[in-house]
């Protein structure tokens, strides 16, 4: 009896600690790694420079959200909508206005629309 208690309470331990190791990226579609060399806004939000992870959540919501994460551990969700498709490559596109740089959308492997970012 020991031993099958022993044996579930292992295997109870390997699985939480799958899930507390799995990748933050489960039940998302898509991932686009970018660098930003300086500083830029998106939405309201300033982003430091740094090496970025970008993937669309399976929300089930009629409005796609978009989880940006920095390696520094920076993280934001974005409500995004999509645009037309300018071309296959997976890409971030970044905008310079009075000064600032801005990240404006994202074009993700496999989609067949790129997500531009929602603004107020």
């Amino acid at each position: 009896m020991r031993t099958k208690l022993f044996s579930f309470c292992l295997s109870a331990i390997a699985a939480l600690l799958i899930l507390c190791l799995m990748p933050a990226w489960a039940g998302t579609m898509g991932l686009l790694r970018f660098n930003l060399t300086e500083p830029a806004v998106i939405g309201a939000s300033a982003l430091p420079p740094g090496e970025y992870s970008a993937c669309l959540l399976d929300t089930g919501s009629d409005t796609p959200v978009m989880k940006l994460e920095s390696d520094a551990g920076f993280s934001l969700l974005i409500p995004v909508m999509r645009a037309t498709l300018r071309s296959e490559e997976p890409s971030v596109t970044l905008t310079r206005q009075d000064g600032t740089l801005h990240v404006t959308d994202f074009q993700f492997s496999g989609e067949s629309y790129r997500y531009a970012v929602l603004t107020r």
